[in-house]
């Protein structure tokens, strides 16, 4: 049986979120983030609908 291997991928944002400071004023402040994925290729993974395998189409 042989192993397949996932790379990481990983998305990097930032979310904007208001509060109130120590002084009962609004401010908004920004969050950044790091979310990891592991991602492998469409012809790694048995048994995915054809639509996942399909050729793009041109835009």
């Amino acid at each position: 049986m042989e192993h397949e291997h996932g790379s990481l991928v990983v998305f990097a944002n930032r979310i904007q979120r208001t509060g109130t400071d120590a002084n009962g004023n609004e401010v908004e402040r920004d969050f950044p983030f790091l979310k990891g994925y592991t991602v492998f290729n469409v012809e790694q993974i048995d048994g995915l609908p054809p639509h996942y395998t399909a050729p793009a189409q041109p835009v």
